[in-house]
């Protein structure tokens, strides 16, 4: 079968994401209705373990699958696809059971490392989600060695649908229930979800299978055994200490929250900014702390709301980072560094041509989205915050994918290992002042996140001497940016009025600024029709 073009991978990718993760938004926008700030920190709580447990048993192998696979494809060796994915369908198959058993018998445990009493019972309900995620894991790989993201994007879309429809229909169901059930409830719809996802994955493979099924491996299997497992072992390995890790620092900023002690100043400020919101916080000029419940709501208003929000973007750009696995792997196998530096300087041009305005947008209008999609601003602070990271998180993302592409796997590990230090560092003193309190995550998260992307570009420059974007480029594109804000500044209070609704007037906003920054990208030559041409090949 012929490979997509990256371009055109790409573009299919960021829309099937952009869908999904627009689903996804859609689904929390009910469900913060249904089961407010304390079921939304149950719901995440939940799914916290949930992604960390996938991430370990998906981060390895299936990665290994899709770097293993476009290389033979390279190299003409389809009898090597066609063993490497019986062989990851075999393993995934036990690793997911056995993940799924963890977290189900291990659900009481996990409720209490995260410090929610009240989520085993959600914890329990979204278990078997591993396993069906681990079963589907190596025909996704499959899709992608082949550099085919259209069988993953249907996929991907299917479940963000069934997932919407399970889980708000559930939720509704369970509303008059109290919050433990229904936040249950909620999750068992990315269960149902991962089910029919999987069940598509298996029937588009078909003819993929057919187009291997009649050839034996040019390589002795213990051969193709070794080559994926000298991937898949330190990515898991990679994995399981991120995860754990990660795990730690949400446990760490819950429990910090809980010592909070306030001075009677930061309380009247802390109360000025949510008193209007919610009154759990009416004892906190008398007690100086905040309760257990007040801790679980201010993180639910920051993970729930504020980093959905966020995760969108993000979500959606990371789509360039899976579509440029096959493109380096293939390069490294046919030792075509030219195009290998070409595509990934370009593609992170792309990237910040994408993620700069995307990061503005949520600094300055954080409010009106939030008001838009949650009736509910509480978080607008937080979301403001977090807006400049998104371009950060974005570049590192890409980073880490070209480095893993390239089999560069304990490197970029060792650099994230040092930057979860620090930001777990930074959220144990940070969070525990008054004024930060939620903040301080931010903040910690901000100061890592640089630290990583730095260390990544260094090393992309050590590795390919490559550079990795231009400043004259960079200036560019922050001119169009800082130009499209402006106009968005101005434009946003007269168009609400004129057409007297906020949310036509902030999308006719958005339209006429994106407008203006599209013509700006051209008026000051950010992009080349060269470079565009050169990543359609």
């Amino acid at each position: 079968m012929k490979s997509e073009s990256f371009i055109k991978g790409t573009i299919i990718l960021i829309i099937a994401n952009a869908v999904s993760k627009i689903l996804g938004a859609i689904l929390k926008i009910p469900l913060t209705y249904i089961l407010g700030e304390q079921g939304m920190a149950i719901y995440q709580t939940a799914f916290s373990v949930y992604i960390m447990l996938l991430s370990l048993i998906t981060s390895g192998l299936p990665f290994a699958v899709s770097k293993y696979i476009a290389e033979e494809l390279a190299l003409k060796h389809p009898g090597n696809v066609r063993f490497s994915m019986r062989f990851s369908v075999l393993v995934m198959c036990v690793l997911g059971f056995a993940a799924s058993c963890i977290m189900f018998f291990g659900a009481d445990f996990f409720a209490y490392a995260m410090k929610d009493p009240k989520s085993p019972l959600a914890i329990k309900v979204i278990a078997p989600s591993i396993f069906f995620v681990a079963l589907g894991a190596p025909y996704k790989s499959c899709y992608q060695g082949y550099a085919h993201q259209t069988p993953p994007a249907i996929s991907q879309v299917i479940e963000a649908f069934i997932k919407l429809l399970a889980g708000y229909s559930l939720a509704a169901w369970f509303a008059s229930f109290s919050v433990k059930y229904t936040s249950a409830a909620a999750i068992c719809g990315v269960t149902i979800g991962e089910l029919f996802a999987t069940l598509l994955l298996f029937l588009l493979y078909i003819p993929y299978r057919r187009e291997t099924h009649a050839f034996s491996p040019e390589t002795p299997r213990k051969e193709i055994v070794s080559a994926l497992t000298a991937v898949a072992v330190p990515m898991t390995a990679v994995s399981v200490i991120s995860g754990s890790l990660s795990l730690l620092d949400t446990s760490i900023i819950r429990n910090r929250l809980t010592t909070l002690v306030f001075t009677e100043e930061s309380a009247r400020m802390f109360l000025s900014r949510y008193s209007c919101y919610t009154n759990i916080f009416d004892n906190l000029l008398t007690s100086k702390k905040l309760s257990f419940d007040g801790a679980r709501w201010l993180f639910g208003a920051y993970s729930g709301y504020a980093a959905t929000v966020f995760n969108l973007p993000a979500g959606i750009l990371a789509a360039f980072g899976i579509s440029i696995l096959p493109v380096v792997t293939r390069s490294l196998a046919l030792n075509d560094f030219g195009r290998l530096r070409q595509s990934v300087s370009s593609t992170a041009k792309i990237i910040l041509m994408l993620a700069m305005p995307c990061s503005a947008v949520l600094g300055f209008f954080s409010a009106p989205i939030l008001d838009i999609l949650f009736k509910n601003t509480a978080s607008s602070l937080m979301l403001s915050c977090l807006a400049p990271l998104l371009i950060i998180v974005t570049l590192t993302q890409f980073l880490c994918a070209v480095h893993h592409a390239a089999g560069k796997i304990f490197t970029p590990f060792l650099y994230s290992l040092i930057c979860i230090g620090i930001k777990i560092a930074l959220s144990y003193i940070l969070v525990n002042i008054p004024e930060l309190n939620i903040l301080g995550v931010i903040i910690s998260s901000f100061a890592a996140d640089l630290v990583q992307m730095v260390l990544n570009i260094w090393l992309l420059r050590k590795s390919f001497s490559m550079p990795f974007l231009r400043c004259s480029d960079v200036m560019k594109i922050a001119l169009c940016t800082a130009v499209m804000s402006g106009i968005a500044i101005l434009l946003y209070n007269p168009l609400c009025v004129i057409l007297k609704n906020t949310a036509v007037g902030f999308f006719a906003c958005m339209t006429v600024s994106v407008c203006v920054y599209i013509a700006m990208l051209f008026l000051v030559n950010v992009v080349t029709k060269e470079e565009i041409m050169r990543l359609h090949r």
